[in-house]
């Protein structure tokens, strides 16, 4: 109970103290209010500008969700095929380190050239952003599989289908996870950059044209529910976690308790 509660506790400490600096910084360190404004004009702004920040959060939402779909739908097929076949990761891994080399922003504006300005193309920049990730934690939880079980289960004269779903799918789950861990922040930005580069609507689109307003108190408020939006989603996969593997959650504890000194 009490680790639960410092874990809410310090995280809301550290927020804190970070606002109490920054309207310090801004009263008595003479900063122009166009560069940084202070939390509570950035809150009344937000609050005031609430209808078209929520309007516009659902469109990026939609892209983020849409976006990591795609990227798990993907990176498991792809991650499979790295993981049970020698040729396709001969071949394919390192094509896919070099396409993550390359920074997303730099591909982006060929996707909306190919695809247009509709949802579908923030999709898949949303997708090529996050997926990587999530094929490497894949084809490795797959990889990770003890050959004295699987021998175990041939023994057993299991087929190729139990094989999959009774021992290399509970093995590979904690790396899947992980992958969609990282991937989820990763979410974030690739529908962000999918805005800057063509889009009408989105918190993305937001922050480029109030940017180029100076209206910060506003580029403030739509960076703060993006990280909103950030944390929820990643919340939401540790709660899937932790109902897909809640003996792995009660082992991460435990390992976490300090031994007594000796």
């Amino acid at each position: 109970m009490k680790a639960r509660f410092l874990a809410v506790l310090l995280p809301v400490a550290v927020i804190a103290a970070a606002l109490i600096a920054w309207d310090a910084l801004v009263r008595f360190g003479h900063v122009a209010s166009y560069l940084l404004p202070k939390p509570s004009v950035v809150v009344r702004q937000g609050y005031q500008s609430r209808a078209l920040l929520l309007d516009n959060l659902q469109v990026t939402v939609e892209e983020i969700l849409g976006g990591l779909a795609v990227a798990v739908t993907v990176g498991i097929l792809l991650g499979a095929a790295i993981a049970f076949s020698t040729v396709v990761r001969r071949s394919v891994l390192p094509l896919l380190i070099a396409w993550k080399a390359v920074p997303t922003i730099a591909i982006a504006p060929l996707i909306i050239i190919w695809f247009g300005y509709s949802t579908m193309p923030k999709v898949v920049i949303t997708a090529l952003t996050c997926f990587f990730p999530v094929t490497i934690s894949v084809a490795d939880g797959l990889r990770s599989v003890e050959d004295g079980r699987t021998i175990l289960f041939r023994t057993l004269k299991a087929n190729r289908r139990q094989r999959l779903a009774k021992l290399y799918l509970p093995t590979a789950l904690p790396q899947l996870f992980t992958g969609l861990k990282i991937a989820a922040p990763l979410a974030i930005i690739g529908a962000t950059i999918s805005e800057w580069t063509g889009a009408d609507r989105g918190l993305g689109y937001l922050i480029l044209t109030d940017t180029s307003t100076l209206n910060t108190e506003r580029v403030f408020a739509e960076v703060a529910l993006l990280s909103v939006a950030g944390i929820l989603l990643y919340g939401l996969i540790l709660l899937l976690e932790w109902m897909a593997l809640p003996w792995r959650t009660r082992t991460v504890r435990s390992s976490r308790r300090p031994r007594p000194l000796r």
